[in-house]
């Protein structure tokens, strides 16, 4: 399993950043956490929001760095035989520049994945939106799609998990009529009618 988790730099119990961690379950028990190594991890950044394709190999997480003013991107990288390598920041149409890009989330779709993600680009409707872009034969990503006014409001919404056998996006947001901060919505549609 992978996770995220925020805890304090070593020495320096006044710096905290979010890291990914794995842990394995042996005899029904989880096992010690483990930070990944800085491949993914690195010093001065939040890291997180880790998800993994179908076959295991390729990984797509969101990276904030503190070089970058905490602007925060999507990455990938390939995963084999339990170590990541190749990791690369997704191109300018997904991670569009002076704008966040966070919280990705791969689906995997009959027709060919689609990555969701949050961002607070230009053309929403307001704070951070939910996005979606088709991932091409090729590996390119076609043009990020708003999620529209029925997902997104004025205000934020973050981690989108789109679940394809029930045809349903389930996301946080701070905005819908909820019992105060960031609540769990689900919304029904079929991204090639994108309805909502």
């Amino acid at each position: 399993m992978f996770f995220s988790s925020v805890k304090p730099i070593p020495g320096d119990s006044n710096s905290y950043f979010s890291k990914i961690y794995i842990t394995q379950k042996v005899n029904k028990k989880w096992g010690p956490a483990k930070e990944l190594d800085k491949v993914i991890n690195e010093p001065l950044a939040h890291v997180n929001n880790i998800n993994l394709t179908k076959d295991g190999r390729t990984a797509y997480f969101s990276k904030c760095r503190l070089t970058d003013n905490f602007i925060c991107n999507i990455y990938q990288a390939s995963y084999n035989n339990g170590s990541f390598s190749s990791v690369k920041k997704l191109p300018d149409v997904i991670n569009k520049a002076g704008f966040s890009t966070t919280t990705p989330h791969l689906a995997v779709m009959t027709k060919g994945d689609v990555l969701f993600f949050a961002s607070n680009r230009t053309g929403g409707k307001g704070g951070f939106d939910i996005w979606y872009s088709k991932i091409n034969k090729d590996g390119s990503f076609a043009t990020p799609v708003n999620c529209g006014p029925n997902i997104n409001t004025l205000g934020d919404e973050f981690c989108p998990f789109y679940d394809a056998r029930d045809s349903a996006l389930f996301f946080s947001s701070e905005w819908h009529n909820s019992l105060g901060g960031y609540d769990i919505f689900k919304s029904k549609g079929d991204i090639t009618g994108i309805k909502w």
